[in-house]
């Protein structure tokens, strides 16, 4: 998952992760088993936006103006299509 959603997730969830120089992690929170597991939907969204960021970087610059209505247009298609539920292969 890309770094940004995989921490907007942990916030929403309440934990928080260390991570230490010899690799080991510590995750703190209140939390069990059941909300620790992705539902597919959360795996799907996951796996289209970062499609979408590997999309955004394909265009080595563009006026800001551009890059902010392309990323809208590309959030409003996420959007939608996890909202009908379609299921990209």
């Amino acid at each position: 998952m890309p770094g940004r959603l995989r921490r907007e997730i942990y916030d929403a969830l309440g934990l928080k992760v260390e991570f230490f120089a010899d690799w080991s992690l510590v995750v703190k929170g209140s939390f069990d088993a059941n909300v620790m597991r992705l539902t597919r939907d959360v795996e799907e969204y996951a796996r289209l936006y970062f499609e979408m960021e590997e999309r955004l970087k394909e265009v080595p610059y563009e006026p800001p103006d551009w890059r902010i209505q392309r990323i809208d247009r590309e959030m409003e298609a996420l959007c939608s299509q996890m909202n009908a539920g379609t299921r990209v292969p």
